[in-house]
């Protein structure tokens, strides 16, 4: 059944890359916070969850679980951001916890990684997200918006690690299982 279903891997690294990308220009201090909450973030957040879900499901009907759930922990949490999409209104410091339970999940995922030789985008990616995520928990901690802009350059950097991963899946590459041309994509004849 797998073989019959397309491997979504570049759609998901390009999904969330492009969340990543347009949310971290304003860490950064490229734009103002202000459009964190705007329309149009709005929209990127609506996009990017539709892309990672769809991305989420086909892995998981490819049995390639480690993307599946990479897709769809990134589905939810930006269906968050779509639904918290107003003023915030919380306190910072629980905000940091939540920053760094979201890098813990993602520095999990870069030790799952490593277990496959071939996925070094994959370790790329979610060693700069669970980076970028500490940082950002440090800045709302108090430690300074220094933290937060670091936070905003790494998310970028890791945005262009997701742009390379999918450029790299959509061309035929192989970042990890289920990889175009992967061995493990493809059962042998016979085989289990």
């Amino acid at each position: 059944m797998e073989s019959r279903i397309a491997n979504a891997r570049a759609l998901g690294f390009a999904s969330f890359g492009i969340g990543v990308w347009m949310y971290c220009m304003a860490l950064a201090g490229w734009f103002p916070e202000s459009v964190l909450t705007s329309s149009t973030m709005g929209n990127v957040a609506t996009t990017v969850t539709l892309g990672l879900f769809i991305a989420a499901i086909a892995s998981f009907l490819r049995t390639d679980h480690w993307a599946a759930f990479f897709f769809m922990f990134w589905a939810a949490t930006w269906w968050g951001v779509r639904a918290g999409n107003g003023p915030d209104e919380g306190n910072m410091v629980y905000a940091g916890w939540f920053f760094a339970a979201i890098a813990v999940v993602n520095v999990i995922l870069f030790m799952a990684a490593m277990r496959d030789l071939e996925t070094g985008l994959v370790r790329l990616v979610n060693g700069g997200i669970a980076l970028a995520f500490v940082c950002w928990a440090l800045g709302a901690w108090g430690l300074g918006m220094f933290f937060v802009a670091l936070a905003g350059y790494i998310g970028l950097l890791t945005a262009l690690a997701a742009f390379w991963a999918a450029a790299t899946e959509a061309l035929g590459g192989v970042i990890g299982k289920g990889g175009a041309k992967s061995d493990a994509a493809t059962p042998e004849a016979g085989g289990v």
